[in-house]
């Protein structure tokens, strides 16, 4: 019986390894499928529910946002667990991979606060919003492409760290499968960043105007 429970250092090492394991997903999945996707669906919603009540739209903007930053949270808690709990640590926060990282996440808490305190509540005045709108939207872009880089540099550092002949695997430089999947990953996502950056940024997917925008934008309440 004794020998079938590990012994404390061998369940240190397990746990170690699959929070390290986390890393790499934590990088890719927290930046671009939270970031990707529950941002993206939340710039996105204008574009696809154009004719519902834009103050619907706002609401669960700002819902798919909030979700996306505490899963990208949730994510950085899980990076940050892989290095300290590492033998022996790895340093935080060394790597241009983490600042772009972090930068992205603190801008993107930033944007969601800001947000809300001017469209939402207690809500700016209806021409102090129209002034700060093309700003929302652009640090939107802004931050969603700086997480889409963020991504593609932590799967080369990954890629550089995990697969050199000091882990018995074959090294990036030979382009190992590893390596290929990697590439490809990388391509899909900066694609995926330009379509995205077109859909929000071309005017003939835009949401448009409709008699209530103008009446939200003079204070106007709708019942």
């Amino acid at each position: 019986m004794c020998a079938s429970v590990p012994a404390a250092a061998d369940r240190q090492s397990l746990i170690e390894s699959h929070i390290f394991g986390m890393d790499t997903a934590s990088d890719l999945r927290g930046f671009t499928l939270t970031f990707s996707l529950a941002e993206i669906c939340a710039a996105l919603l204008y574009r696809v529910f154009r004719s519902e009540r834009k103050r619907k739209l706002k609401l669960a903007h700002a819902l798919l946002n909030l979700t996306s930053l505490l899963l990208v949270l949730i994510g950085l808690k899980a990076v940050f667990d892989s290095h300290d709990l590492a033998s022996p640590p790895i340093p935080n926060l060394y790597s241009l991979h983490s600042w772009v990282g972090l930068c992205a996440v603190l801008l993107f808490a930033m944007q969601w606060i800001v947000g809300f305190v001017s469209f939402l509540a207690p809500g700016l005045s209806g021409s102090l919003r129209a002034r700060y709108l093309p700003w929302h939207q652009f640090f939107g872009m802004a931050i969603f492409v700086t997480a889409c880089g963020a991504a593609i540099m932590g799967l080369m550092e990954k890629a550089f760290f995990a697969l050199n002949p000091k882990n018995n695997e074959q090294p990036y430089s030979k382009l190992p499968p590893e390596a290929y999947l990697i590439n490809f990953v990388g391509l899909l996502l900066a694609v995926f960043c330009c379509l995205v950056v077109f859909l929000l940024s071309h005017g003939g997917y835009r949401r448009p105007p409709q008699p209530e925008d103008e009446m939200l934008l003079r204070d106007t309440v709708i019942d």
